[in-house]
């Protein structure tokens, strides 16, 4: 579940590799066709990522220099119990600079030299 009581902005340099993370359209949130890929995703949790991305723009609108453009690209880490996904991360690249802007629920201390704002 969405906690909005604790999230890290990151302003990060210009990055092109995101191999870890999806498009929005690559998951096929607002696709009514399965694949094999969308099996692994129950509406439960594609709520729950479109509910994340709508967040991770408030924050990057209210908190850092992100002009409202770019792809949006989604990650996710195994929570305690290993079984879901529920910590999930957003990066947009803007399209003219290619700034690129990574809501996070956990603190990434890697990171901190590009932390916007901790919530």
């Amino acid at each position: 579940m969405l906690n909005k009581e604790k999230a890290y902005v990151y302003e990060l340099n210009p990055t092109d590799e995101f191999s870890p993370f999806k498009t929005e359209e690559e998951l096929s949130l607002d696709d009514n066709t399965e694949s094999d890929e969308d099996l692994m995703f129950d509406e439960g949790i594609k709520q729950e990522i479109k509910d994340t991305i709508k967040y991770a723009k408030e924050l990057f609108t209210r908190y850092t220099c992100w002009e409202g453009d770019g792809e949006v690209y989604i990650s996710g880490l195994p929570g305690d119990n290993c079984d879901t996904f529920p910590l999930i991360f957003v990066t947009i690249k803007q399209v003219n600079n290619g700034c690129t802007f990574l809501y996070s629920p956990v603190e990434l201390p890697y990171l901190e030299d590009y932390l916007a704002k901790k919530i």
